[in-house]
């Protein structure tokens, strides 16, 4: 009897270790995958927003929230940000 004892305490000991590892993967793996969607983000926040032949001569793309706007809504020339994102 004393043996099975030891032996469910081994395999419960064995069991906690396991379920212990696959949860420090998991959080790796999680990591990873919000690593990779930070990156991505960077990627497509560095790339134009807009193909500038298709705008009108009066409008601008908000370097902040990327919209076109009117060359009314722009506050800042030297940064192109409009109205809006100047305030924030």
């Amino acid at each position: 009897m004393a043996s099975q004892t030891v032996v469910a305490e081994r395999s419960l000991e064995q069991l906690v270790l396991e379920s212990e590892a696959r949860q420090a993967a998991e959080e790796d793996d999680e990591e990873a995958v919000l690593d990779e969607l930070i990156r991505e983000f960077a990627d497509i926040r560095a790339e134009p927003f807009v193909d500038e032949e298709f705008m009108r001569e009066d409008e601008f793309a908000c370097r902040s929230c990327r919209l076109i706007l009117n060359r009314s809504l722009l506050a800042d020339r030297s940064r192109f940000l409009c109205v809006d994102c100047i305030e924030q």
